[in-house]
């Protein structure tokens, strides 16, 4: 199993695009991690994470910005501070790729990041709780 660390800026709520992705792969190392539970609930796996964590290093680091076709919504640019002139010249939002070898996307509200994502077939660690 691969770990990573995700987060997503987009043009709003609902129906929307992807304008920033970035993420940062967990280390084998912490996976292997004694206090990790894979098969537990998600309330012990949040529980865990912290040990997950330990020993990890952004190596694998990734982020980028995207060119949406839909607007972006000025709510969501008072959030994220992200602006059309900030992303403009970036490529296409349909140019976005996930590694090939993630199997666990964790963050903050994940659910709405792998819904943007168009629900790839990967499981979701959320810290929001």
């Amino acid at each position: 199993m691969t770990f990573y660390i995700l987060d997503c800026e987009t043009t709003g709520l609902g129906d929307c695009d992807i304008i920033e992705l970035a993420y940062f792969k967990v280390s084998e190392d912490a996976y292997n991690h004694k206090n990790w539970i894979p098969n537990a609930s998600e309330k012990e796996r949040l529980n865990s994470l912290k040990a997950l964590l330990e020993g990890s290093d952004a190596s694998v680091s990734f982020s980028n910005f995207y060119k949406p076709d839909k607007d972006i919504h000025k709510e969501a640019s008072k959030v994220h501070g992200l602006y059309y002139k900030d992303v403009m010249h970036s490529p296409h939002h349909s140019k976005i790729r996930l590694p090939e070898d993630i199997c666990t996307i964790i963050g903050h509200n994940v659910g709405f990041d792998w819904r943007a994502l168009k629900k790839p077939n990967v499981s979701q660690i959320c810290t929001m709780q």
